[in-house]
């Protein structure tokens, strides 16, 4: 597997000031996945956004996994419902401006 677009967990807790525990703890809860290649953890670097905000809420928040993981299943759900909204408001706007038939 290349890995030259993975991010490796131990750099990027470095960077970030964090436990490599608190990322497995993410994975562990089904929050995060984990790459696992040549003996080595690696993140995707469309994981990286999530596990930032995700470090934020437990550490500048205090929030734990379990308040993580509702508050990441509603912002989906949130998310879902704002797309099914902007999908109905412009099949609206298609019938608003379709002239009557004659």
């Amino acid at each position: 597997m290349k890995t030259e677009s993975l991010i490796l967990v131990k750099q990027f807790c470095l960077s970030h000031g964090i436990d490599t525990g608190f990322i497995a703890a993410l994975h562990n809860f089904g929050l995060i996945e984990i790459i696992v290649a040549e003996e080595n953890q690696y993140l995707s670097p469309l994981q990286l956004r999530e596990a930032e905000k995700m470090i934020s809420l437990h550490y500048e928040l205090e929030v734990n996994l379990e308040g993580i993981d509702i508050i990441t299943n509603l912002l989906r759900r949130i998310e879902t419902l704002q797309m099914e909204l902007n999908a109905a408001q412009n099949k609206l706007r298609l019938i608003d401006t379709t002239p009557p038939p004659d």
